[in-house]
């Protein structure tokens, strides 16, 4: 077996880690490379791959991404930015003795990085979808504080003649009555990409999070969505009264699950339930492109209301937890409001 470790990946590489990561339906838009070289240049951080061979074939990879601070230190996540799932990715074919030695491997090889790069926080996030390789951190993996989320997942019906009627089944009320809600106000959806459609997104988003005082994304963010992804993997769905775009919702698709990434609804118009009938759509297209599964994101256990929301799509709970490490005690000195300028958008640790 051998052992990578790599900034980036070269040609043959990246198509050999897509053909890796293509194996098997677990693996989450958040594994998607082109996504991380985005997110690297976006939080300007520093990307890096473990990566675990055998015959020229990846076994397994660990991507995480690093911010420093030259004061403070560095602050590792696998992964970072709203909600994002890393940690240890295993080939379809690696056998249970295969994965236990590269899972040990990784202690040791994270350990000599903590100290070669001066990290003073790690986080390991775990995917929803494997929950097995949860439970071994769990049981495993050194932690001075464990945090965790409700992944809600919708697993999408086969596309056919009857999908209208199969997504009604899957949806409690009030969604199906929501729906039609929007149908009879005579809101038209369409899938559209561009940074018109993104720009109109960023500034409803703006809106909506300003007004009840939460943390936006960078506009930044959205416009450069088109440099990096193309209109296969992702879109942005847009909700018109009249004629005028009044909601909108950017979604992300990667191997057989859609991210439903963020939603964005003008507050005069929240009545005629334009996120209803977006959503429904999105759906339908993705099961007509042979997609299984909606992945609404994680939910904390306090967000009731965000929770029903999902669960009243069908989703159904895949909890996945966060593994954190605090490898420098100085940490626990420096405010967590410093810490947030230092890191932002990386995962720190629960307070």
């Amino acid at each position: 077996m051998n052992f990578k470790l790599t900034k980036q990946l070269d040609e043959d590489l990246v198509t050999k880690y897509f053909a890796f990561l293509g194996e098997k339906e677990s693996t989450l838009f958040y594994q998607n490379p082109v996504f991380h070289q985005f997110l690297s240049k976006h939080l300007r951080a520093d990307l890096y791959y473990f990566i675990w061979q055998n015959d020229d074939n990846i076994l397994a990879s660990f991507p995480f991404m690093v911010k420093h601070d030259e004061v403070i230190g560095g602050v590792l996540n696998s992964l970072p930015y709203y909600g994002s799932n890393g940690s240890l990715v295993f080939a379809l074919t690696a056998t249970r003795e295969e994965k236990n030695e590269i899972r040990n491997d990784l202690k040791g090889r994270l350990n000599s990085f903590y100290r070669d790069h001066r990290i003073i926080l790690s986080t390991l996030i775990s995917n929803p979808l494997e929950q097995e390789e949860m439970v071994w951190l769990r049981e495993n993996w050194k932690t001075d504080f464990k945090d965790h989320r409700i992944g809600q997942i919708t697993e999408l019906p086969r596309y056919s003649d009857t999908i209208e009627a199969d997504l009604f089944d899957l949806y409690d009320n009030p969604r199906p009555r929501n729906i039609r809600r929007a149908i009879k106000a005579d809101l038209k959806v369409s899938k559209r990409w561009g940074n018109e459609s993104l720009d109109f997104l960023y500034k409803v988003h703006k809106d909506n999070i300003d007004s009840i005082g939460g943390l936006t994304k960078r506009k930044e963010f959205f416009m450069q969505i088109p440099n990096y992804f193309d209109e296969s993997s992702y879109a942005v769905f847009v909700a018109e009264k009249g004629g005028e775009p009044i909601a909108a919702l950017l979604v992300f698709y990667f191997n057989k699950t859609v991210e439903y990434f963020t939603p964005a609804t003008i507050h005069e118009f929240r009545n005629d339930q334009p996120s209803a009938l977006i959503i429904h759509e999105a759906m339908k297209a993705a099961a007509k492109d042979g997609y299984k599964y909606w992945n609404w994101g994680g939910t904390w256990e306090s967000q009731e209301g965000v929770y029903d929301f999902k669960k009243r799509w069908g989703a159904s709970d895949h909890r996945y937890e966060y593994f954190i490490q605090i490898l420098d005690d100085k940490v626990k000195e420096i405010p967590i409001q410093d810490l947030k300028v230092a890191f932002p958008n990386f995962y720190l640790y629960p307070y």
